[in-house]
């Protein structure tokens, strides 16, 4: 049963949402009325998008099984003197809004709501989405390192996707990422896991069946995802991930759709290759082979469950 301060909470975010709505219809007919259609359409977009935050809410609760309680939506009274007016107002009420979200965040992670705080995120990241569109990473960097130089320190400012994540977390928890990591340090847990990992004993096989899952992916379409990602302003780490940055070549018209298959695919291998040299070190970790007695793959990894869950010392055990 969700927290009655976190139910409220949403309850009311709904309401606030639906007034976001009417405070940006009443901006976008400010501005019709005085010949900015661009102005008018932004707001007009703007004002649909907060209808949609609001249905977001609403089925976010029935989803949770709780109480949707709909309340009368405020009339805006806004009075503009100048262009400039609504301007300055939908920025002060953006703020506002975030200041809402967080409040929610917070109070969902002081009782450990885990599943509202995870439906969060996706507020808080849009909004910081929409502040890198206007202020540019240089200042969000900046307040980054008012509140928290230990980050900012390890961070490049040009890694906007480690400056918005570190941003998201304080901005959500009221906690900096690197308080965040001191905490988890602090309690040393008591769970013990239990590793599992999955391989082939003979290595050409497993390189087979890369080839094969990388023919798979491209009659699924990969070449016109990569398109699409080439098409949009996203970050370099997404320009750079295996199965784009082999097929950009065939889609600039240097290179032949077969020749980028094939670098992909040892791409693929190589990063397998890394994967298994990077898990072996873990020494914990209890291999088990599909290709060796393939029948027991599912007995040998219950077994190993049971033992793990009858508090034996399994060490380390594999199938071969």
């Amino acid at each position: 049963m969700m927290n009655e301060k976190v139910r409220e909470l949403l309850n009311q975010q709904i309401n606030k949402e639906f007034y976001s709505a009417y405070l940006y219809l009443g901006f976008s007919n400010y501005f019709r009325a005085r010949g900015l259609d661009g102005f008018a359409n932004w707001y007009m977009i703007q004002a649909q998008e907060e209808r949609d935050h609001a249905m977001l809410f609403l089925k976010y609760l029935q989803m949770c099984g709780e109480k949707v309680e709909l309340g009368a939506i405020d009339k805006p009274d806004k009075k503009f003197n100048g262009l400039m007016d609504p301007l300055k107002a939908g920025l002060e009420h953006e703020k506002y809004v975030t200041s809402l979200i967080n409040d929610i965040y917070g109070a969902a992670y002081d009782v450990k709501d885990f599943r509202t705080m995870q439906f969060l995120d996706w507020f808080v990241k849009e909004q910081l989405e929409e502040e890198l569109k206007t202020k540019g990473i240089d200042e969000l960097y900046l307040e980054l390192r008012s509140v928290d130089p230990v980050a900012a320190e390890r961070i490049h400012p040009n890694n906007k996707v480690r400056v918005l994540r570190a941003l998201e977390v304080y901005r959500a928890t009221g906690k900096t990422i690197t308080e965040q990591a001191e905490l988890s340090h602090l309690v040393e847990s008591d769970i013990e896991p239990l590793y599992i990992g999955v391989t082939y004993d003979d290595r050409e096989k497993l390189y087979d069946r890369i080839n094969k899952r990388v023919d798979i992916m491209v009659q699924n379409g990969l070449v016109d995802e990569a398109k699409n990602v080439f098409s949009k302003d996203v970050s370099k780490t997404a320009f750079n991930s295996i199965g784009c940055k082999e097929i950009k070549p065939y889609l600039d018209g240097e290179s032949t759709l077969d020749d980028c298959i094939e670098k992909l695919k040892l791409s693929t291998r190589r990063y397998a290759k890394r994967q298994l040299t990077w898990f072996r070190r873990n020494e914990k970790i209890n291999w088990v082979y599909p290709d060796i007695l393939n029948e027991k793959l599912y007995n040998d990894i219950d077994t190993l469950v049971n033992l793990y869950l009858a508090g034996d010392d399994i060490g380390e055990k594999t199938q071969k």
